[in-house]
């Protein structure tokens, strides 16, 4: 993943929001087990530019 990269132009405080954002991403099916109604999913928000 390139935020995570070596020579990624982010700072380490945006890395830190990607990294929280993907893990959020992947715990995400177990969030929502239980909704019946694709319109009541909320994904969770990617970091600003």
């Amino acid at each position: 993943d390139w935020t995570q990269a070596a020579d990624s132009p982010l700072s380490e405080s945006k890395k830190a929001e990607w990294r929280t954002y993907r893990q959020a991403l992947r715990d995400f099916p177990a969030t929502c087990e239980n909704e019946t109604n694709i319109d009541e999913v909320v994904f969770p928000t990617p970091p600003a530019s």
